[in-house]
């Protein structure tokens, strides 16, 4: 399995899948030699070179909010899609934001839901 466990999903979708970690908290000095900061900024410069693909984001509410209002123009709403993980005393918000979220999304927006 790969370092992510993406190592069946490369080998199915090998050419059409790309899995691009951004490490926002790495300390200075960590061995880590891939891309440090916050995902939007590099979101942008993957999205450019795959407009015509689908993104599937995940993480916590705030990054992917970030990163959809950087890919807005860039990928079509309707291939843009996102779990936001929320913990449990996030919930009853997600749970109101629900209603909005489909409206949105009737609207023509990205697909996003609430994981815990």
């Amino acid at each position: 399995m790969g370092e992510y466990g993406t190592c069946k999903i490369e080998e199915r979708w090998r050419g059409r899948f790309a899995f691009v970690p951004v490490l926002s908290q790495e300390p200075e000095g960590s061995s880590w030699t891939g891309r440090k900061g916050h995902v939007t900024d590099y979101v942008r410069e993957v999205a450019v070179a795959h407009a015509d693909r689908a993104a599937y984001l995940c993480g916590p509410p705030g990054m992917i909010d970030a990163a959809l209002e950087v890919l807005r123009g860039t990928i079509p709403p309707d291939h843009l899609h996102c779990d936001k993980f929320l913990d449990r005393g996030s919930i009853a918000l997600a749970t109101s934001a629900g209603a909005r979220a489909r409206t949105r999304r009737a609207e023509g927006e990205s697909s996003c839901s609430g994981m815990l």
